[in-house]
């Protein structure tokens, strides 16, 4: 009888783990349909500060960027509590939304910190270069231009998120539910033209080159402002043409369509020259100016305007910092 009534507890308690696994189970359920629901997936949206060479195809179909983002429980975020949440992710445009996988759900009761660094094809396979605290500065270590200096890299302002209670994002930093990553130019910008002070002279273009500069370096820094330390060896940036380009009377001809993209840095030791000749068989001449002896700063856009005669080359240099900046002129 002792043994009866020994397994017919055994078999009470069977039914009752099975019933508490069965209610584990449907609460669980529960919890994913009703309280994870899809809306509340985080998503992204991006907006370019000011106009450049990206701002018609930062969106287009297979852009991607890589993002980091942090959370807290609770209304305010600091870094020694917060949890991981994107680890440099990719997250990649369809032409129409930003999208990453797998998805991430908003915690309610929380406060998010993210940033974000474009493109992601800039870093290759190491998304490791792009760390961030999201307290302070981002960090961009071993950053190289490549052969074409045409990758205009961007980096995001800090934005801030915080949930109710219910899991709902409540922030400035949201477009329609979306964190909204506003980015900025961290490099420099360099245009070159050339034209010819007489419009006589026929003088034709067979080179421009820019030599001296580092085309590697690290950075510390936000969307705005930041300090980039260049290193490496000198590189430079050349232009041929297989036939003698033609210069059409005074007006000036654009060298890199949508500019160079280059590492801030000193221009000491930095060079520009433009090898030219006078009609379709002249004696090619190349002549050479210093670029100055300040720095190509972050964010900003330098136009080279280089007036060319049988003798001297004269350089106007505009600086753009997406807006309006100070005017110098260099001669040889």
């Amino acid at each position: 009888m002792r043994i009866s009534v020994t397994h017919s507890r055994m078999a009470r308690a069977r039914a009752l783990v099975t019933l508490a696994l069965a209610l584990v189970t449907l609460v669980s359920c529960l919890r994913d349909e009703v309280e994870v629901p899809a809306r509340q997936a985080i998503g992204f949206s991006t907006l370019l500060t000011k106009a450049g060479a990206t701002a018609d195809n930062i969106g287009a179909s297979g852009s991607a960027f890589i993002v980091r983002g942090s959370v807290c429980s609770g209304s305010t975020w600091a870094s020694a509590g917060a949890s991981v949440v994107f680890d440099g992710v990719t997250v990649t445009s369809n032409g129409s939304a930003w999208t990453y996988s797998p998805l991430r759900y908003w915690y309610p009761s929380s406060a998010y910190h993210f940033r974000a660094v474009w493109p992601a094809s800039a870093f290759g396979a190491s998304s490791a270069k792009y760390t961030d605290g999201l307290d302070g500065n981002a960090s961009i270590t071993g950053f190289t231009v490549g052969t074409d200096a045409n990758v205009d890299l961007l980096l995001s302002n800090l934005a801030s998120v915080t949930t109710d209670d219910t899991g709902i994002p409540t922030s400035a930093s949201l477009e329609s539910d979306k964190v909204k990553l506003t980015f900025g130019h961290i490099l420099s910008q360099v245009n070159v033209s050339v034209a010819q002070q007489d419009a006589s002279s026929g003088l034709r273009i067979t080179n421009v080159t820019i030599a001296g500069m580092k085309g590697s370096g690290n950075f510390s820094g936000t969307s705005t402002t930041g300090t980039w330390t260049a290193s490496g060896d000198a590189v430079n940036r050349s232009k041929s043409f297989s036939t003698a380009q033609a210069l059409d009377g005074t007006n000036f001809y654009s060298i890199w369509d949508g500019g160079l993209f280059l590492i801030p840095q000193s221009l000491s030791g930095i060079t520009l020259s433009v090898t030219f000749q006078e009609g379709a068989s002249g004696t090619p001449q190349t002549l050479t100016a210093n670029l100055g002896t300040s720095d190509w700063e972050q964010g900003k856009n330098y136009e080279y305007k280089a007036t060319l005669t049988a003798k001297q080359i004269e350089f106007t240099v505009k600086v753009v910092d997406w807006v309006d900046g100070s005017t110098i002129t260099l001669q040889k």
